[in-house]
């Protein structure tokens, strides 16, 4: 079965400490079937993403991390978001 190359990118500014971090996944993607959905939403214990994109999202993917990159953004970095 072929399996896409994906990217899952998850990023939080803290305003107040003007501070931040950001993370970016990369590896196959593979959707979930829909029957293993509800075992993985009780599995994760309410810790899981959510869309910023209005609508309705009823296609679950599951990635097989290759490469996961990351930063910390500080006052300095911060200071260019702004």
């Amino acid at each position: 079965m072929y399996q896409p190359s994906v990217a899952f990118e998850v990023d939080h500014i803290q305003d107040d400490e003007r501070s931040g971090w950001s993370v970016i996944v990369r590896g196959k993607g593979q959707e979930v079937p829909l029957h293993e959905v509800p075992q993985l939403l009780r599995d994760s214990a309410g810790n899981f993403p959510a869309p910023w994109a209005n609508g309705v999202h009823n296609v679950w993917l599951r990635i097989t991390p290759e490469k996961v990159t990351g930063r910390r953004l500080g006052e300095e970095t911060y200071a260019l978001l702004i």
